[in-house]
């Protein structure tokens, strides 16, 4: 008996993808026609074999759906019959109301008053997918996730033009630094702001930092919950928990609940080092929960750079001046001492995806990562004579 048979509608795919990821990641898959079908089989008796032998049947039920495909409207009778089929009864038949969805277009057999129906957004939240997740772990009979608030501290394109404008006085010092750190790391200079621009989007969530020459670019949320895909599949051989990332923004972190839980829990935060000296930025990091227990935080720091050498440690120390808590962090990294919690130098998605499995992997039983995940960001440091760097916004070429 396969475990979960997932019914949509063509006019749902991308959401339907998008929901699959985020099951895998946590270790539940799902069968549907495009995985399942193999070449040259026709799609009918597929379909009533799959429902027959599937455990779940999860329907995601948009208004689209159900106007315009008639597959839908089949298989829910076919998973309907079964929930009444004492020779071959389905565990569990869960609708998932996809945007809003008339009441009049709901089949009669899924009435709400007869099922619990689900619902999601068409961009779902993070709660509404923690409890998609949850309900169906309790219908495979499953362990329920052990979940990990986690942030991207990132600018958004916008806020990166005002970082980068040379007319703003406050960040020409931090300016100067970056530049020159990345002209030591071997970047090219003639668009390397353009170069640093192309990182952010209109959201944290859109922050892209690895990409290659061929534009073959991964956003960094999609890199993170790739490499927990992976830890999960390890943790499930060795009998542990699978883990759920959910994800916030920042302007969540005025929540009181989301605040008691990244101070009592394990927490993962991600902070793109372009992104720490900007003001605005550093200002919300300083005010972030502090952990109750330090063991239980971790920090990813990322450099905006590509390449790491030991020259370019004074240039780091440096941009983080004023930054007590990534200064000190930094300096225990230099002395040989960094916490296996904290990443302080990821170039690459491999490494980050390398980082995040030796970290994942660990969370409930280590002693670490090191937490500080908050620090006092000093800022307003006394002027310093500037030196101007080709390559910095408004010099001329």
């Amino acid at each position: 008996m396969s475990e979960i048979f997932l019914s949509w509608a063509a006019p749902d795919e991308a959401l339907v993808d998008y929901i699959a990821g985020r099951l895998a990641d946590v270790g539940i898959h799902v069968n549907e026609y495009r995985q399942g079908l193999t070449g040259g089989g026709e799609i009918r008796p597929w379909i009533v074999d799959s429902i027959n032998r599937a455990q779940v049947v999860v329907a995601m039920l948009s208004e689209r759906a159900l106007q315009h495909s008639k597959w839908v409207q089949e298989e829910l009778t076919l998973a309907a019959g079964r929930l009444n089929d004492l020779g071959n009864p389905l565990g569990q038949l869960i609708p998932v109301r996809v945007g809003a969805v008339p009441d009049s277009q709901i089949p009669v057999m899924l009435q709400p008053d007869r099922l619990r129906f689900l619902d999601l957004a068409l961009e779902p939240t993070e709660s509404q997918l923690e409890l998609l997740i949850n309900e169906l772990t309790r219908a495979l009979g499953r362990e329920m996730p052990f979940v990990i608030p986690a942030a991207i501290f990132v600018m958004t394109s916008g806020e990166f033009a005002k970082f980068s404008d040379p007319g703003d006085e406050h960040g020409a010092l931090q300016r100067t630094r970056l530049t020159a750190l990345c002209q030591g790391s071997g970047m090219p200079l003639a668009d390397l702001w353009e170069q640093l621009g192309r990182r952010y989007g209109a959201t944290a969530g859109e922050f892209t930092p690895y990409a290659d020459q061929a534009d073959n670019a991964r956003r960094l949320v999609d890199v993170t919950q790739g490499a927990l895909r992976v830890v999960n599949e390890k943790r499930a051989r060795t009998h542990q928990r699978p883990l759920l990332l959910k994800w916030y923004s920042r302007g969540d972190f005025n929540q009181p609940g989301l605040r008691d839980r990244w101070r009592t829990g394990h927490s993962l935060l991600i902070v793109d080092s372009l992104s720490a000296l900007d003001p605005v930025i550093a200002g919300e990091l300083e005010k972030l929960p502090r952990p109750r227990l330090e063991q239980k935080a971790a920090v990813v720091y990322l450099p905006p750079y590509t390449r790491h050498s030991v020259q370019l440690e004074d240039m780091i120390r440096e941009c983080l001046e004023g930054h007590s808590f990534l200064s000190d962090m930094f300096r225990d990294w230099q002395d040989g001492n960094e916490p296996p919690g904290l990443a302080f130098d990821l170039p690459t998605g491999t490494s980050l995806r390398r980082w995040l499995d030796q970290f994942l992997l660990t969370l409930e039983t280590a002693l670490e990562p090191d937490g500080g995940n908050v620090s006092k960001m000093q800022r307003d440091q006394p002027p310093r004579l500037l030196h101007r760097y080709s390559g910095m916004p408004g010099s001329r070429p």
